[in-house]
């Protein structure tokens, strides 16, 4: 039997259905540029023009220290009186999604001594976090325990709500050292809100800040003028709008209030209530459908 021969049903163009060199990237063009995160489109791109090896930052190695007498470690019971170190677990959590390497440093009493001697164990550390004993209370000690171990104070507490009693300091060296609420809400969003941008700086991150967007105030708000807001919220879309929800719980000790939220509401100091419909900043946390 005689093949067949195969028959367009249409006519083609000259040069249709060819890969051209220089199609994709030009002669002398840029590839990445620094500050780039090499995802899976970035190292195959690379990997096409037959370069194997790129420099890259490390990721910063970060220890967390919790303070407080009440505190007992995941796994073991409470006793009348104590909790368990939540902060430790959440934080390394959020060090790993920022993109640095947390190491849970434990618990250290509230007590002077007891936290200098925690901190100068952990002064090789790219950064240092510490979680409580940084309000103005007879057992604070972390801001004092700072000055002790050579660490410069930039700041200490900051206008913002949750979140106020906030420490900042720099050894001599380059260690970035931040002292965070006690309180779990309080301290994840100072995390979010500060730590964060300065980790994706340590890693040469072009983009350091999470994406912001305009949304629309599902309900009224009530706040006082003086302090920025930063409330949690579940965002949603309604045609071409976006609805941003604050939910009904915004203590800084109620870490349910972290769980499945999709921004922070930013409200900025100088505003007092906005009813609902209000125009409002959106620090997206999380992808919006």
């Amino acid at each position: 039997e005689k093949a067949e021969l195969a028959h367009f049903a249409s006519a083609t163009s000259s040069g249709a259905n060819i890969r051209r060199a220089g199609e994709d990237v030009q002669l002398g063009s840029t590839l990445l540029k620094d500050g780039t995160l090499l995802g899976p489109g970035e190292l195959g791109l690379l990997a096409a023009q037959g370069i194997s090896h790129v420099p890259v930052t490390r990721r910063a190695r970060v220890a967390i220290l919790s303070t407080g007498d009440e505190l007992v470690a995941l796994g073991a019971t409470p006793k009348p009186g104590q909790i368990i170190n939540c902060n430790a677990i959440s934080l390394a959590a959020q060090v790993r999604e920022a993109g640095g390497v947390p190491v849970i440093a434990g618990i250290v009493a509230d007590d002077l001594q007891s936290t200098v001697r925690a901190l100068r164990s952990l002064l090789d550390y790219d950064l240092l976090l510490t979680s409580g004993g940084v309000s103005v209370g007879d057992f604070d000690h972390v801001k004092d325990a700072f000055a002790e171990v050579g660490i410069e104070l930039g700041f200490w507490k900051v206008a913002i709500k949750p979140g106020k009693p906030l420490a900042f300091g720099k050894r001599e060296g380059g260690q970035l050292v931040f002292g965070l609420p006690g309180n779990p809400a309080s301290s994840m969003v100072s995390f979010e809100l500060f730590v964060r941008p300065a980790l994706r700086k340590l890693a040469g991150h072009s983009q350091l800040e999470r994406t912001r967007l305009r949304a629309e105030l599902a309900s009224a708000i009530r706040k006082s003028p003086g302090r920025a807001h930063y409330l949690r919220a579940s965002l949603s879309r309604q045609g071409d709008r976006l609805i941003a929800n604050p939910l009904a719980s915004q203590g800084s000790g109620m870490l349910r209030s972290m769980v499945a939220v999709d921004c922070l509401i930013e409200v900025p100091a100088e505003t007092g209530d906005l009813p609902a419909g209000a125009p409002v900043s959106a620090i997206v946390l999380r992808g919006v459908a």
